[in-house]
């Protein structure tokens, strides 16, 4: 029985990603705040990732009759898009770093402590963003906090390789794809974005990616694992055979 945990499946990518991993046989647990999804193989794991308690309490149940073992992170906001001095909500910077970056450095951390000892094959899948490795006005925060989670996927990617452990750690930058992130990055100003323009020609062109492609091509690519040897891999870059 294969088994994924993956953040953030009430909506947009995170949900297709699910509903692409059942369909394939997988047993998924939803982590999230709220759950969309109905199916005998799907579990609603409740854990809201901005409750730092709740995030350092949370431990995975590892099934005995699981084969595989894989932790997504998949969930992700913008924040608050503005210039650094311009920030109305300063707790909008900390929300950014706790969902994109410090949720996925605790979970994967309480990933791996329950597979201490365990015979069970596993690994790790963090849905990064282009905005990892280019820097965009406004967006200093998401931009920052996705490049450590590239950082983090390398670490423990590495620290995988020295222990031997045969456990795959990715880190994907998916594309640009048409979802609610969007939808909030098309009403910035100017003044705060200067690139608002071409985020609304994307959408005007039809230029952005369905979600249930992204999902279809990043279940593919971890089907494919074993192809690729670097950890920060861009989805657009990707040829299947």
């Amino acid at each position: 029985m294969k088994v994924a945990w993956i953040t953030g499946t009430s909506r947009g990518l995170g949900k297709v990603l699910a509903e692409q991993f059942l369909d394939q046989g997988w047993v998924v647990n939803g982590i999230g705040r709220d759950h969309s999804i109905a199916h005998i193989n799907y579990k609603a794991v409740q854990l809201d990732l901005l409750d730092n308690a709740a995030l350092k309490a949370f431990r995975f149940e590892i099934p005995a009759e699981a084969t595989y073992l894989l932790f997504v992170h998949n969930a992700g906001i913008v924040g608050e898009i503005a210039y650094a001095g311009n920030y109305l909500n300063t707790d909008a910077i900390h929300d950014v770093f706790q969902v994109n970056l410090v949720a996925a450095a605790t979970l994967s951390n309480a990933f791996l402590h329950e597979l201490t000892g365990k015979k069970v094959d596993a690994g790790l899948m963090f849905i990064s963003s282009g905005a990892s490795r280019n820097p965009y006005d406004g967006w200093s925060a998401y931009c920052s906090s996705k490049a450590g989670l590239d950082m983090l996927a390398r670490c423990i990617a590495e620290e995988q390789r020295i222990a031997t452990t045969n456990r795959k750690v990715v880190s994907v930058a998916p594309g640009v794809i048409d979802t609610g992130m969007q939808e909030q990055i098309r009403r910035s100003k100017s003044s705060e974005f200067s690139k608002v323009d071409r985020f609304l020609s994307l959408k005007r062109d039809d230029q952005l990616d369905a979600p249930e492609k992204t999902a279809t091509r990043l279940f593919r690519l971890w089907e494919n694992r074993e192809r690729f040897q670097e950890v920060c891999i861009d989805l657009r870059d990707v040829e299947f055979d």
